[in-house]
């Protein structure tokens, strides 16, 4: 978590999170709104941003427990609560959006998201393996020469260019929706899991590339 933006204490203040701890609700590369917040304040459910001795950064995880102004934290990708008793005086505050690649978003907080993260979190480690094992029964009849006719063509996966300057990426799209990206110097695609078992990548290689555009446009 890279250390918020050195703003007057009555004011929130943005990060941009680093780490894969609060995955999948914050991944990556996104900012992060915090707004300051009291132990008073805070309650379990929500993601507050704090510091412990353990780390130089401060962490953002979601809280779990609440006594006599200590707080137990853990991320929601982790299997348990965290090592440290967190103190309220090293309370920064709580966060209200999340700026990612969907555009801005509002945590879910309370106790009912504690009951969420865990089933989110089995579930996407179900997913994998489930995809494994059911993949060959739709697989075959979606990638078919008759679903792929009857399809609009609006719908049907392609591969686009988009350019900037001398740099180019070169994308796997469903209409608007980018679901991969494809590297033209290996011929190698590379699919979102969602997606994998809805596109051949073979038949992308047919069409690379379609075309390009300003990646402005």
């Amino acid at each position: 978590m890279a250390s918020p933006a050195a703003d007057p204490p009555s004011l929130s203040r943005c990060a941009a999170y680093q780490g894969t701890s609060m995955w999948p609700v914050i991944r990556a590369g996104d900012l992060v709104d915090i707004a300051p917040c009291s132990y008073d304040d805070l309650r379990v459910g929500d993601v507050a941003l704090f510091t412990v001795p353990e780390h130089r950064e401060p962490v953002l995880h979601r809280v779990w427990h609440l006594h006599r102004r200590e707080f137990r934290t853990r991320g929601d990708n982790s299997c348990g609560l965290d090592p440290w008793i967190v103190p309220a005086e090293a309370l920064i505050g709580t966060l209200t959006a999340i700026h990612g690649p969907d555009g801005r978003r509002k945590p879910r907080v309370g106790r009912l998201s504690l009951l969420c993260v865990l089933v989110r979190r089995d579930l996407l480690h179900l997913r994998r393996p489930l995809v494994t094992l059911l993949e060959p029964l739709w697989s075959s009849p979606i990638t078919s020469r008759l679903v792929r006719r009857l399809t609009p063509t609006a719908l049907r996966p392609r591969v686009v260019t988009f350019r900037e300057g001398d740099m180019s990426t070169t994308r796997v799209m469903i209409g608007r929706r980018t679901v991969g990206v494809f590297d033209t110097s290996d011929r190698l695609c590379v699919l979102r899991d969602r997606w994998k078992p809805f596109i051949d990548p073979g038949l992308l290689e047919q069409s690379l590339p379609t075309r390009a555009r300003s990646r402005h446009d």
